[in-house]
């Protein structure tokens, strides 16, 4: 018994000076004493149940691993844990070493490998349950990307995920990801499982549609701030995008007759106007409006001006075109129809 607890106390001093209860096989100490080879030993009586409980009970005190394998596998899911809190995610790169050496990128495609073969024991397959791991390669891929959908949204307010997007912290690349998703949606081949969970954090998967709708609300807002349609490089929708460049997009399509009907009944019903002379008659019709309603007609004098726009000269500019037939149909039908109104 005192060779064996001469032993042990090599043991401990192992320990307490590699921080560490492995020991190599082949190790030995610098008095020759084959530390290694005695481990090993200690941990087949174990098994055999060849060891007293004394001798059972020195050993756990001293820290000693009796399943090497089990102990691994606690260490790696200690690791597994700090990495998930660190980063965010399980997507751990096949290189990936942690400061204390363990492979945990290697690690982890060994628990997705034991999964599919049925070989995981239900401890390890509960623990790994409870933080989500992805027992499917293509798993680990979608619960990256959802997970950096919603770091997205907390940040940004919203899911619309321009494209090329990489993420600042983890270097996901999420506009690729959220088109790819986009892309397996339209061919039929996403779950409903995983329509539901994107769609649960406001995801779209027409973003052209989208995409119009928040540039008429940026619009509106625009005008109702400013009293024009006419955005500098500076006004932004929601997800970011130009809205000057949002409304030079609807002008063109709109010249192309490209732009679909009910696109351009939404754009006039908020006084949008698709050229500057058109804007600049509607906005002169509109204070003569105002000064018919203020004076209770519309005889303008010559001379009349308010807001820098000459309106007196404007009005008998207009009844001359009027009087010769030369006013555009659709503005003689308002002028016409403000003159039979006119208090």
């Amino acid at each position: 018994m005192s060779d064996w607890i001469a032993k042990l106390d090599l043991f401990k001093t192992y320990v307490l000076e590699n921080k560490s209860a492995l020991i190599e096989r082949s190790y030995e100490t610098d008095c020759g004493t084959k530390l290694g080879i005695w481990v090993d030993s200690q941990r087949k009586k174990y098994k055999a149940n060849k060891l007293t409980l004394e001798q059972v009970k020195l050993l756990k005190q001293s820290g000693f691993v009796f399943d090497v394998l089990e102990y691994t596998w606690q260490k790696s899911f200690e690791e597994l844990e700090k990495y998930l809190e660190a980063n965010g995610t399980i997507k751990v790169p096949r290189s990936y070493l942690t400061p204390e050496g363990i492979k945990l990128g290697i690690w982890v495609n060994s628990q997705q490998k034991k999964h599919s073969q049925g070989k995981m024991s239900i401890e390890h397959y509960t623990k790994l349950e409870k933080i989500n791991f992805p027992f499917k390669a293509n798993e680990a891929a979608w619960n990256d990307g959802v997970t950096a959908l919603k770091h997205f949204k907390e940040q940004e307010g919203h899911a619309r995920v321009p494209q090329g997007y990489e993420c600042p912290k983890t270097s996901h690349k999420l506009g690729t990801w959220v088109n790819g998703v986009r892309r397996t949606y339209s061919d039929k081949n996403l779950s409903d499982a995983r329509i539901k969970e994107l769609e649960a954090l406001g995801f779209e998967w027409n973003t052209i549609e989208s995409a119009w709708s928040e540039g008429i609300e940026a619009l509106k807002a625009f005008y109702k701030q400013h009293g024009h349609f006419h955005p500098d490089e500076n006004a932004k929708t929601k997800s970011g995008i130009s809205l000057l460049r949002w409304v030079k997009n609807q002008k063109s399509l709109h010249a192309d007759g490209q732009l679909k009907p009910e696109r351009v009944d939404a754009l006039e019903k908020i006084g949008f106007v698709w050229n500057l002379k058109d804007e600049t008659w509607n906005t002169n019709f509109k204070l003569l409006m105002e000064f018919n309603e203020r004076e209770g007609h519309t005889s303008v004098p010559k001379d009349f001006e308010v807001n820098d726009v000459k309106l007196g000269k404007w009005v008998l500019y207009q009844r001359y075109l009027n009087n010769r037939g030369e006013l555009r149909a659709d503005r003689k039908e308002k002028w016409e129809k403000l003159h039979a109104n006119e208090h």
